[in-house]
């Protein structure tokens, strides 16, 4: 029989959600560090684009998992990334 208490399971849960705090903040943090590097036309593409998936797309507003808006940001940096080495070259 495991000799754990409720006590431990609660300083446990506590240290659980301190971590799943600080790790929302920096996920949402990063993005707009990496936005704030692009230019007016490059923001305006990426809200466009954020916008647009969020309108078709009613599952990223209705989802309840707080990582599903900053990977929509990431990965939309990503194309954004992609369509400018595209394009450039």
């Amino acid at each position: 029989m495991s000799e754990h208490t409720e006590a431990d399971f609660s300083r446990l849960a506590s240290a659980l959600n301190g971590v799943r705090k600080r790790r929302a903040a920096a996920t949402a943090a990063a993005p707009a560090r990496r936005t704030a590097a692009l230019d007016k036309p490059q923001q305006a593409l990426l809200r466009r684009l954020r916008e647009t998936v969020l309108a078709e797309i009613p599952a990223y507003t209705a989802s309840g998992n707080p990582d599903v808006l900053p990977e929509l940001e990431r990965h939309a940096l990503e194309h954004l990334a992609e369509l400018h080495r595209l394009l450039a070259g």
